[in-house]
C-alpha cells in the first residue's frame, strides 16, 4: 500500500470522527436546548395571581413538562403545589423555577420575585380633630387609615396643606396645629406592590 493511499485513507477515517463529534455536539445542544423559558416571562407576579407558565416556555418538541416552584419560608425551603405548569404563590419573596421534560434531566431553571398587591385603602376616619397647638406624633395619624394588604406597608405623611400654604414634611415626626382651621394631610402607604396616597382632613380648634 503506498503512501498516497495510507494518507487518504487516514484523511477520511479523520472526517468521519470529525463529523461524528460534530453531530454528537449539535444533537447534545439541541437536546439540552429543547426547553427554555421565553424572553417575556415577567420579572414578577404578586402574591395570590395564578401563574400559568406555558405562554412563557419554549417546548418546540411537544414534550411532557413538569415545574417545581420553590421558595424558602422562615429558613426552610418548601413547594408551591403545581398543576398543569400553573402554581399560585402566597407570600413575598423569591421563588425558583425549574421546568423539566417528564422522565428525564433535561431541565432549565431561572427566577422571579413575588411582590404584595398595592396597598388599598379601605376605610379613612372622618370629623378628626385636635386643638390648637397641640403637637402630635404623625405615626398616630395612622390609625385613622384602614389599608388592604398582605404585608404591613410602610406608611409615610408627605406634606401638609392647610392657611398657611403647603407644608412639605421630611424626617419630621411631629406637627403643631398652629393655625386654627383645616388642616390636609397627605398619607402614603408603600409595599412592594406599589404605593396609595390618601388624603386625611383634620380640624383643629381653640380649647
Amino acid at each position: 500500500m503506498n503512501k498516497h493511499r495510507i494518507r487518504n485513507i487516514l484523511i477520511v477515517a479523520i472526517t468521519a470522527m470529525v463529523v461524528g463529534c460534530i453531530v454528537g455536539i449539535l444533537l447534545s445542544i439541541n437536546g439540552n436546548a429543547a426547553v427554555s423559558f421565553k424572553d417575556n416571562l415577567p420579572e414578577k407576579f404578586t402574591v395570590n395571581q395564578k401563574v400559568n407558565l406555558e405562554r412563557y416556555i419554549n417546548n418546540p418538541k411537544g414534550k411532557e413538562l413538569e415545574l417545581k416552584a420553590e421558595y424558602e419560608q422562615n429558613g426552610k425551603t418548601s413547594e408551591y403545589s403545581v398543576k398543569d405548569l400553573t402554581f399560585m404563590p402566597n407570600c413575598e419573596g423569591e421563588v425558583k423555577l425549574t421546568v423539566s421534560v417528564a422522565g428525564t434531566k433535561n431541565s432549565v431553571d431561572t427566577t422571579m420575585q413575588v411582590v404584595d398587591n398595592a396597598p388599598v385603602v379601605v376605610s379613612v376616619m372622618e370629623d378628626v380633630t385636635y386643638l390648637l397647638d397641640e403637637t402630635i406624633e404623625l405615626s398616630e395619624l395612622y390609625d385613622y387609615i384602614t389599608y388592604e394588604s398582605q404585608s404591613r406597608p410602610e406608611i409615610k405623611v408627605e406634606k401638609v396643606e392647610y392657611a398657611k400654604g403647603l407644608v412639605r414634611i421630611g424626617d419630621e415626626t411631629t406637627f403643631t396645629f398652629d393655625e386654627p382651621g383645616a388642616y390636609e394631610f397627605f398619607v402614603r402607604a408603600s409595599n412592594s406592590g406599589g404605593s396609595v396616597l390618601t388624603t386625611l382632613h383634620i380640624n383643629a380648634e381653640l380649647e
